[in-house]
């Protein structure tokens, strides 16, 4: 038996005196693929002579591992990384900094369960070296007061809440208010800066909270994300500056909130990871990415062991009886049907990359003489500048070679190229220069990834919403509307959609509908509260994408979905409007689907995805999850929109 010893350098632990040789052989056993041997041995991992290497913030994936290899041969590993690395801290006790005396200021009892996950927060987050949690209570079991008391008993003196903004006061600052036995004072973003004991913003709004900052100086801060599977883009500026007020504060409790903390995708909880885990750095996450992008069913045993490491979730089903959820689908004809298989659709998408082909072709000189000009003026600004001398480099690879998305460098480089661009470039263009920059980039570096791109945002978002309009005219809408017990609320994902409905409705149906989109969400307040008491505005016709979270609809109990969201969990969001605590009678979902027989056209098509998006998210998050799924996963996993209509 080998007796191995581990050493910690920096981030990286060293494990020597290990079997290496050994160890590739069980993981190719194991995972039965040599592309995931491959992974262990250059990814997560990495070898010396008899010696493992590994970032310490990926030790609870090499344990899981070899637990999962069943064999004696690796318990002395085991042993000495959960006795020797800040893993020890799992099998330690620490202290208890939940006050539960602090349960009694409030107005309202906690039910069991939110109580159950206030009491085993703190030890779960010690244990795991976090600097908070995720709560995944199901939609409608009380997130908002469990939070609320969550931090009120962890006797945190500032508050920052960051939530859509639709909830800012309907929800938050009325929660807040009302629970509290003694007042709290509330500061919401557009108040006077002040001082308070909660800090209310929306995502768009987070860097207005630098005009309190002083008030959180040698404050106790706790910061609750409401709805944070809105943070999955580790780019995106809401992700760059919560992570930039969590260190400012330097908050120990973040608590991320959701129903749905992964959609989908695996990637999606790498911003979870970065806020939670202060040992994920950017080599942590490289090799992490590395580790999904591999084998779906690795991945998703990775991801569920991970997030099971951070995340207490509670399902309705378990802790409240609600009334019963009829799903119903309603096959449309029209008269046009044909327009929308897979077989036509692929035959527009055939000519119309062959006329943009034909286009840029005929005009490659035109573009390639813009951006040459756009970058002979940069070279006066930046000239030897290594960023630029490096972006000159990658646009050479791109234009002798193409983009290779299976070459992982290249990629790499071309990501790094893009964001130099909108981060550097562009601002230092002058106006007539910028539209000549944004029109030629993309044909220069690669022209057939531009016009797959217009084929998906254009031709093809078009086709949809053109097809789901000419359904609404042909759909019995006007009778789910008068037979519904309670008022409607109808789904989609285009605009165009809501506008052509609600034509639909006051011509056909003689109805008042309120419509909630982009353009009207600055008076979503005002306009829900006026659905809620005029009897006479029905139904409700919103976009998936304004409406589907941090709102209670219960007065009506009839969902419609026009088009289905593409990911299951979207759909889950917007029907737990109308079916969550509140809710005093049944609740019937309608979805339209276009009807063609036998043959698949994009309606359907589109139900195949959302199915998939289901599998992905119960197989990580653990729901209804069984081992027949991931042999799903393979199937669905590998299927995009490129090869759908390849």
């Amino acid at each position: 038996m080998f007796k191995p010893k581990v050493t910690e350098k920096g981030n990286l632990v060293y494990i020597s005196s290990f079997p290496v040789n050994k160890f590739k052989i069980d993981i190719q056993r194991l995972y039965r693929t040599v592309r995931v041997a491959h992974l262990f041995t250059s990814g997560i991992l990495f070898f010396g002579k008899g010696t493992l290497i590994i970032h310490r913030a990926l030790l609870p994936e090499l344990v899981y591992i070899l637990q999962n290899f069943n064999s004696t041969r690796y318990n002395n590993v085991i042993n000495i990384i959960l006795e020797n690395t800040w893993m020890k801290s799992i099998s330690e006790s620490h202290p208890n900094r939940v006050n539960s005396s602090k349960f009694s200021d409030f107005h309202y009892a906690l039910k069991p369960y939110q109580k159950e996950f206030i009491e085993l927060y703190d030890d779960k987050k010690q244990k795991y070296n976090l600097n908070g949690y995720v709560l995944a209570f199901e939609q409608g079991l009380g997130k908002t007061f469990t939070s609320i008391v969550l931090m009120h008993s962890l006797q945190k003196n500032a508050v920052i809440i960051i939530a859509p903004k639709s909830t800012l006061k309907t929800v938050w600052k009325n929660e807040i208010q009302t629970v509290f036995k003694e007042k709290k004072k509330v500061w919401v973003v557009g108040d006077i800066p002040s001082q308070a004991d909660f800090y209310v913003v929306n995502y768009e709004s987070i860097d207005k909270l630098k005009s309190i900052t002083r008030y959180l100086t040698s404050k106790n801060v706790g910061i609750i994300v409401d709805e944070s599977h809105n943070f999955t883009n580790t780019e995106a500026k809401r992700v760059i500056l919560l992570k930039a007020i969590a260190k400012v504060t330097n908050c120990q409790d973040i608590l991320l909130m959701s129903g749905t903390p992964i959609r989908a995708l695996g990637k999606e909880m790498i911003p979870t990871l970065e806020l939670l885990d202060p040992y994920f750095d950017s080599l942590a996450k490289e090799s992490f990415l590395s580790a999904l992008g591999v084998s779906v069913p690795v991945a998703l045993d990775i991801l569920k062991n991970r997030l099971g490491m951070m995340m207490h979730r509670k399902m309705k089903t378990e802790v409240i009886k609600l009334p019963e959820k009829i799903r119903k689908d309603i096959r449309i004809k029209i008269s046009n049907g044909n327009d929308y298989t897979l077989k036509t659709v692929k035959t527009k998408i055939s000519n119309y990359i062959e006329d943009k082909q034909k286009y840029y072709s005929k005009n490659k000189e035109m573009y390639e003489r813009d951006f040459a000009e756009v970058i002979a003026y940069l070279k006066t600004k930046l000239k030897n500048d290594p960023d630029f001398l490096e972006y000159l480099r990658v646009i050479e690879i791109l234009k002798k070679s193409g983009y290779d998305p299976r070459n992982p460098e290249l990629v790499k480089r071309v990501a790094a190229a893009n964001k130099y661009e909108k981060t550097t470039l562009r601002p230092l263009l002058p106006s007539e220069y910028k539209k000549k920059f944004d029109q030629s980039k993309a044909v220069v570096k690669y022209v057939n990834l531009k016009i797959m791109g217009e084929v998906l945002g254009g031709l093809l978002n078009q086709l949809r919403s053109d097809m789901f309009a000419a359904m609404v005219n042909a759909s019995p809408l006007c009778s789910i509307i008068s037979n519904s017990k309670k008022k409607t609320v109808c789904f989609t994902t285009f605009v165009d959609v809501v506008k052509m409905t609600n034509d639909f409705l006051v011509s056909k149906c003689k109805s008042k509908p309120l419509l909630v989109f982009g353009e009207t969400s600055g008076a979503i307040l005002p306009m829900l509260k006026n659905f809620k008491e005029d009897t006479t505005l029905n139904p409700l016709v919103a976009t998936v994408q304004t409406l589907s979270t941090g709102v209670t609809l219960t007065e009506a109990n009839t969902v419609v979905f026009l088009n289905k969201p593409w990911r299951h969990t979207d759909a889950s969001q917007a029907e737990d409007r109308v079916h969550r605590i509140g809710q005093d009678t049944e609740v019937i979902i309608y979805t339209f689907i276009l009807d063609t027989g036998k043959e698949a056209n994009l309606s359907t098509r589109m139900e195949d995805i959302v199915s998939w998006s289901k599998e992905m998210f119960e197989g990580i998050v653990g729901v209804e999850g069984n081992p027949e799924l991931k042999m799903k996963f393979k199937r669905f996993f590998d299927v995009s929109l490129l090869k759908m209509f390849k």
